[in-house]
């Protein structure tokens, strides 16, 4: 009889606890590692659900908040990789179509210079000028098409000797 006003008490606050982790806390938690979990694997298209208006509600309001955050962030960072892009893609080929009119004038100069006008030093010489400062846009040029293609290669992880990357990299 002594130990049982204790243990009935005990059982009682055991079943409140039960009772109120089951109603209160349960689904806000469940709600909260869902949504945790889906962020974790980056997808973004869902909605957090507000449960209540406690405390846990609150949290799952904030997270619903971080969550359409991170979509827009998301949203802004892929517009602009697509501009930066669609820029360099446009700044290569606005660049290559005059390049290739300008190496077609260098070469027939080179090969059909009128005699006269110019003497055929300064002539020649004008047209090595024209030929380097054409070979430095076209190189240029190519450096970007290979920048934007770098840009698009996925990153894979893999074991590294250290000592033999410090030779190469010497």
């Amino acid at each position: 009889q002594v130990l049982a006003i204790p243990v009935s008490y005990l059982g009682a606050i055991i079943l409140c606890a039960v009772i109120f982790y089951r109603r209160k806390l349960k689904r806000p938690i469940e709600i909260l590692d869902a949504a945790s979990r889906k962020i974790a694997e980056n997808d973004l298209g869902f909605t957090v659900e507000v449960p209540c208006g406690n405390e846990l509600g609150r949290l799952c309001g904030s997270f619903e908040k971080m969550r359409a955050a991170l979509l827009e962030l998301n949203r802004e960072h892929w517009a602009q990789m697509e501009e930066r892009r669609r820029l360099n893609a446009a700044f290569a080929h606005d660049l290559r179509t005059p390049l290739t009119v300008l190496k077609g004038r260098a070469a027939m100069l080179a090969e059909e210079l009128p005699e006269g006008s110019l003497s055929g030093e300064e002539a020649a010489g004008a047209v090595r000028v024209m030929q380097k400062h054409i070979s430095r846009l076209e190189k240029y040029v190519d450096a970007m098409a290979r920048l934007q293609r770098f840009e698009d290669v996925e990153p894979r992880r893999a074991p590294m000797d250290i000592p033999s990357l410090a030779a190469e990299l010497a």
